[in-house]
């Protein structure tokens, strides 16, 4: 019996024709004339069918990015500068790739156990997006590099038991008493009984000798509304702290959509001030 693949079993997509470069003129030695960039995306001269290329494994890899919706022109240039260019390419170390497929593994297999374990009990799970778990891991490691030493978090309730868990630190035991109905600390619920994707905590991370606070702000039904609150806690505890440039404390909110795999937009406060465009000397990427 032959074998098909998924991929061949796919419906094609045509590539659009204005994203040829036949479409805006360039053909034959066209394609191959330099043209003078004057350092634009890393080339200082580059033909036609050079930025094509460049392009197609920016963007056409396994990492998408849409960025042009963003109002901030500082924003999109931030992201800009960091995913397009030749010397643009998105590689990890073994040993990075290793520690991202663990927290993913650790993501899915948290989803299962409690799909199995609380049958029909309303959870809001990260199913499709179990990638947030390692990039919110990344987040705190490399912003403890860079100097942040607390990181305010704002989401809406997908992923939440799933972010409280295995990037929070927060005890399973203490997640399943609230799945039968307990609470964690019940002076902090103040006889509201709130459910327990609603619920925030806080906890300390460390990375590479760093420790970081970082802390989930609780959020009720209305999704954006914890936003602004995140915001403030943030600018008040760098006004304690004395942080005037923002460089120690970070906000952090997310929402990830369940309908699209594998997909979170991700909005902050100061992380382009936070994290400069160049690593720490003597820190290895992984």
């Amino acid at each position: 019996m032959p074998r098909i693949s998924i991929r061949s079993a796919l419906p094609k997509r045509e590539l659009p024709a204005d994203l040829t470069p036949e479409f805006h003129g360039f053909t034959g030695a066209a394609l191959d004339r330099p043209v003078y960039l004057g350092g634009t995306m890393g080339f200082e001269y580059a033909s036609v069918r050079d930025l094509v290329e460049c392009l197609r494994r920016n963007y056409c890899g396994h990492v998408g990015l849409e960025y042009m919706h963003i109002n901030d022109l500082e924003e999109r240039r931030f992201l800009q500068d960091r995913m397009e260019g030749k010397d643009a390419a998105i590689s990890f170390t073994p040993e990075g790739k290793q520690s991202i497929l663990s927290k993913v593994i650790e993501a899915e297999q948290w989803e299962k156990f409690l799909a199995r374990k609380y049958v029909g009990t309303k959870r809001f799970g990260l199913d499709g997006g179990e990638s947030m778990v390692p990039a919110l891991e990344s987040v705190i490691k490399y912003g403890g590099q860079y100097g942040v030493r607390e990181i305010v978090f704002g989401m809406a309730h997908r992923g939440r038991l799933n972010v409280l868990a295995n990037v929070m630190g927060k005890p399973y035991r203490v997640i399943f008493n609230e799945f039968a109905g307990g609470s964690a600390n019940p002076e902090d619920v103040g006889g509201s009984g709130d459910v327990k994707y609603h619920l925030g905590t806080s906890s300390d991370r460390e990375f590479d000798g760093i420790s970081v606070h970082l802390s989930l702000v609780p959020n009720p039904s209305h999704l954006e509304a914890v936003d602004p609150v995140v915001l403030g806690k943030v600018r008040a505890i760098q006004a304690m702290r004395g942080d005037t440039d923002g460089g120690e404390v970070l906000p952090c909110c997310s929402t990830a959509t369940p309908p699209l795999p594998d997909r979170a937009w991700w909005r902050n406060a100061s992380a382009f001030r936070a994290f400069p465009a160049t690593a720490p000397a003597a820190r290895s990427t992984s």
